[in-house]
């Protein structure tokens, strides 16, 4: 069975009506969304449960309003009168750590940082005020205009980043995979003919029968040191992969003047 893309979402107590319909909204579209409302449950530890939630998540949403600048300024002078009390380090310590401290963008950080996999971030936007300075980078998408319309546009970035995220997975396995098998994998030879500037050539890589595990290659500019490299991945890749790695090489392959030319790796 597979696993559902986790969904956390950040926002300010004042847009909660909209955050439960927009969680309503993603579990009937088959997603996992995550808000301390509804997933942090009597008892349970709300700085140790949102961290959770952050390390698993997939998408992390951002609820843009108006409300969050509200709220901001309102914990700011709350900050300051707090601090206008304190009186010894140690009441400091707490007061630097405590939950009014608690904000977009630390948890931003610890989802970037903490959480495994490729990081999609989305701002959701309730109105047109502007949207958080850490993510004023980031293509919004607009809900206020027309809801339907804008969350039918979130699913849309959110399935897109979900193919992203798949690749990404596949990548990093497969590349996990390819480094087990390096580990027992060399070459000792290299033989090219017929390609660029080269043609005829053999590279041996024995040094008194033991494998060297790393080669330098030296050059002045245009000997054929990218050319060379070119041909090792050529002569290592699949059929198809070799085809796409042809496409991306500007110019002709073959030496000029020659009808067909050959790499053979050992």
């Amino acid at each position: 069975m597979q696993e559902l893309l986790k969904v956390y979402i950040n926002y300010v107590q004042a847009d909660q009506d909209f955050v439960l319909e927009l969680y309503r909204f993603l579990k009937e579209s088959g997603l996992s969304p995550w808000v301390i409302n509804e997933d942090v449950f009597p008892g349970e530890n709300i700085s140790s449960s949102i961290q959770k939630a952050l390390k698993s998540a997939d998408i992390f949403l951002v609820i843009s309003s108006k409300n969050r600048g509200i709220q901001y300024g309102m914990e700011s002078i709350e900050r300051l009168s707090i601090f206008n009390q304190i009186k010894d380090s140690s009441n400091l310590k707490y007061f630097a750590n405590s939950s009014i401290f608690k904000s977009l963008k630390s948890e931003l950080e610890f989802f970037r940082y903490k959480s495994s996999g490729k990081k999609i971030v989305i701002p959701v936007c309730l109105d047109d005020s502007p949207v958080p300075s850490e993510i004023k980078h980031i293509q919004s998408v607009d809900v206020y205009k027309d809801k339907n319309k804008g969350l039918k546009r979130l699913l849309e970035g959110i399935n897109r980043s979900a193919k992203s995220i798949e690749l990404d997975s596949s990548i990093s396995s497969k590349s996990s995979n390819l480094s087990k098998i390096l580990k027992n994998f060399s070459i000792s030879k290299i033989e090219i003919e017929n390609i660029r500037c080269f043609e005829n050539l053999t590279i041996n890589l024995f040094s008194n029968t033991n494998h060297d595990q790393w080669i330098m290659i030296l050059g002045d500019n245009a000997v054929g040191k990218s050319t060379l490299l070119r041909c090792i991945a050529l002569g290592l890749c699949n059929e198809s992969d070799a085809v796409a790695l042809m496409k991306a090489v500007s110019g002709g392959f073959i030496s000029k003047g020659a009808q067909e030319g050959f790499i053979k790796i050992h």
